[in-house]
C-alpha cells in the first residue's frame, strides 16, 4: 500500500506546471551539473550561443535544468541586433515550439497594455461595484473597437490612439479659430 505522501508526491510530478519565459541576460547559469554543483555560474550575455539556437543550463537558484533560447531581432530603426533570452522548464521543446508558446504568451501581454495604457481601465474614479463593473465592461469593448481599427487600418493601439487625438485636436482648434472670429 502507497503512503498519502507518496501519492500526492507522484501526483505533484504528474501536474507540474510548464513555463516558458523571458529571462535578462544578466542572470547566471552553468551548463551542467557538477558546475552547478561548485558555484560556477556565467552571465547569459556572455554564453557563446547563436541566435536561432537552444542548450541545456541550470539556472542559478533553480534546480531542474532549463532550456535556454536566444532569438534575434533586428531593431527596424538602425538595424541593430537585440538579443532576446528565454527559458522553458519543458527541455523537450524545440527553439520553434518555444518561440511559439512566448507569442501566445506575448499577445495577452499586449492585450492587459492596451487595456491599461490606451482604455485606462485602472483609472476608475468609481467606488461603487457596479460602476466598476460598467467600467470594466466598457473597457473591454473599447479593446474590441480598437482591434477592428488595427485589422481594417494595419496599425497598432497605440498610432490609432494618436491619430484619434491629432483628429480631435484638429477639430477642437478649428472650433476656437471660428469662435475667436466671432
Amino acid at each position: 500500500m502507497v503512503c498519502k505522501h507518496q501519492e500526492l508526491g507522484v501526483y505533484r510530478r504528474r501536474t507540474q506546471k510548464k513555463f516558458v519565459c523571458p529571462i535578462k541576460s544578466n542572470r547566471k547559469v552553468a551548463f551542467t551539473l557538477e558546475e552547478r554543483n561548485n558555484g560556477k555560474y556565467v552571465n547569459i550575455s556572455s554564453i557563446d550561443i547563436e541566435g536561432g539556437s537552444s542548450r541545456l543550463v541550470y539556472l542559478e537558484g533553480y534546480k531542474k535544468p532549463l532550456r535556454l533560447i536566444k532569438q534575434v531581432v533586428k531593431n527596424g530603426d538602425d538595424g541593430e541586433s537585440i538579443y532576446l533570452y528565454l527559458v522553458t522548464n519543458d527541455i523537450d521543446l524545440s527553439f520553434n515550439e518555444v518561440l511559439k508558446i512566448y507569442k501566445r504568451r506575448w499577445k495577452v501581454e499586449e492585450y492587459h497594455k492596451s487595456l491599461k495604457q490606451n482604455l485606462k481601465i485602472e483609472h476608475s474614479p468609481t467606488k461603487v461595484e457596479t460602476s466598476q463593473r460598467n467600467h470594466i465592461h466598457l473597457a473591454v469593448r473599447g479593446f474590441i473597437k480598437l482591434e477592428k481599427l488595427r485589422l481594417n487600418y494595419k496599425m497598432n493601439h497605440f498610432a490609432i490612439k494618436e491619430k484619434i487625438y491629432l483628429e480631435a485636436l484638429k477639430v477642437a482648434y478649428a472650433k476656437v479659430g471660428e469662435l475667436m472670429v466671432a
